[in-house]
């Protein structure tokens, strides 16, 4: 079985699930999932994955020895070979055990893109409330861009050190760079901090900044209902990015996805990166 360990907001949980459901496929095993970090209560992020259509076989609890091989894998003082983290990841699934765990981020596309056709499928939403419906026919129907704006937890010290905020010129370049190459682009703002977008953000151009009453789910399915994209350094933002199948869409992300990490990035070659200092 492939069991995949969760953390992170639902963008770090799709890419978890993501590479746990191309390995289940190849091997022809079982997919787990380990979700007890949300479990407590006390966890900054919500378990999301079962607002979508993903295919699991349930979920599943680490016994003591497991969080004891887990945490000495983490802290590097020893590999086990069913254990696998970015460092470790081997591809070459055959050889697989009865259990293998996935811990890591695993934010790259190389791990479950052969499956794309499937994930699009599967990751959308179960449920979308009325307004989604409504506002969606009014994105499909317009030359629209989302835009995303990534603030709340990443203005903490720890994160604007190691992730940073994208600075507002990288949002009035990448509007002005829509502009320029888009007959009438509609823009729509989605934010984890909506007035100070409303109160910061200007757009020469038709906006619409979406309101905090939309859900994460209702704002998921906005957005990969886009045409164009302008990210954040968010995987919130990536994944629609990623599994619009818009055949001109232009994305325009971050140059810099990780501040503590500026040469490593899951922006793929084909997007175009500007600066966000």
């Amino acid at each position: 079985m492939i069991i995949s360990r969760l953390y992170g907001g639902l963008g770090n949980q799709l890419f978890q699930y993501a590479i746990a459901r191309k390995l289940s496929i190849d091997a022809n095993k079982k997919l787990l999932i380990n979700k007890s970090l949300f479990s407590n209560g006390n966890y900054i992020h919500n378990y999301e994955l079962d607002q979508f259509k993903i295919t699991y076989d349930g979920y599943y609890d680490f016994n003591w020895l497991e969080k004891l091989k887990l945490k000495l894998v983490k802290i590097g003082l020893i590999n086990f070979p069913n254990v696998l983290n970015e460092e470790t990841y081997n591809i070459k699934i055959n050889s697989f055990k009865e259990k293998y765990y996935l811990d890591d981020y695993w934010q790259d596309e190389k791990y479950f893109k052969q499956i794309k056709n499937i994930l699009s499928d599967e990751l959308m939403p179960k449920r979308i409330s009325k307004n989604s419906k409504i506002l969606v026919n009014k994105i499909k129907n317009t030359n629209s861009v989302c835009m995303h704006i990534r603030r709340g937890d990443y203005l903490k010290l720890e994160n604007l050190d190691s992730l940073g905020v994208c600075s507002t010129n990288y949002y009035f370049n990448s509007v002005d760079l829509m502009i320029e190459n888009l007959d009438k682009p509609n823009f729509f703002v989605f934010s984890d901090d909506i007035e100070w977008c409303r109160n910061n953000i200007r757009i020469n151009g038709n906006s619409y900044f979406i309101p905090n009453s939309f859900t994460n789910i209702d704002s998921f399915y906005l957005m990969r209902n886009c045409k164009h994209y302008i990210i954040s350094n968010s995987t919130f933002s990536w994944w629609p990015a990623w599994l619009s199948n818009f055949e001109s869409k232009i994305v325009i992300a971050p140059k810099i996805w990780w501040k503590s990490n500026p040469h490593n990035s899951p922006v793929l070659n084909n997007w175009i990166k500007i600066n966000n200092e």
